[in-house]
């Protein structure tokens, strides 16, 4: 006895079939003789592209000339009705644009490293001068022994104590106040940030077309306006 097969969502082929009441053993022996589909690619789809007027992503087009607001082409009230955006222009602004962020991220990071160096070099000068300090202050009491020894008269060891303390105070002006351990905790979090988006930049330094990868990479939203318009986040 016939019975209907039903086998919807699994293939356009099973939608054909699925359409007739054909016996089980049919469908599958003209299954078996038909060529079996590759299946699809497995690689993950990226697409940034967002209707402005809807906020829904928008499709590209299968000959891969434009997008197109999906909803909008099927809702003729839409503001975004039978929106399309020029696939090739929209794609080089976007690229245009990444690529001035990332000059003007360049020429940040280079600044940011000379005043890590200055920074660096800084604090090299402090500890040195925070060192001479201790000196200092073991000298003043070495003075002051000396006078209790007999070996300075009083006038000698006011004249030297007075030139150490001129130091002492010419050391403490120079010995700025570094750090708190919560800035340097927030700085070394930030650099870290930066170090990273420094890396992805150089993973992706050839940046002629706009990959699925440099979608990824670099951006998380493109908000397209009619006239090719677009806001990148």
């Amino acid at each position: 006895m016939s019975q209907r097969y039903h086998t919807m969502g699994v293939s356009n082929r099973r939608l054909l079939f699925d359409a007739y009441i054909i016996s089980k053993e049919i469908f599958q022996k003209v299954e078996d003789m038909l060529p079996k589909y590759k299946k699809p690619y497995a690689g993950k789809r990226v697409n940034v592209f967002y209707c402005a007027y809807c906020g829904k992503k928008m499709s590209r087009s299968k000959n891969n000339t434009y997008y197109l607001c999906r909803y909008g082409d099927t809702n003729p009230n839409a503001s975004c009705y039978r929106f399309r955006a020029d696939a090739p222009a929209l794609e080089n602004a976007v690229l245009q644009e990444l690529n001035s962020h990332i000059q003007r991220f360049a020429a940040q990071e280079a600044r940011r490293k000379d005043q890590l160096q200055k920074q660096a070099s800084e604090e090299s000068d402090r500890k040195r001068y925070q060192k001479k300090l201790k000196l200092l202050e073991r000298e003043k009491t070495d003075l002051y022994e000396k006078y209790k020894d007999g070996r300075f008269s009083w006038d000698e060891y006011l004249i030297q104590k007075r030139e150490c303390d001129r130091k002492v105070e010419e050391y403490r002006k120079l010995v700025s106040p570094g750090k708190t351990e919560a800035e340097n905790s927030t700085g070394s979090t930030e650099n870290a940030e930066r170090e990273s988006v420094a890396e992805l930049i150089q993973r992706h330094s050839d940046m002629e077309k706009l990959t699925p990868g440099i979608q990824e990479a670099f951006i998380e939203r493109v908000d397209v306006y009619a006239s090719d318009r677009t806001k990148i986040t």
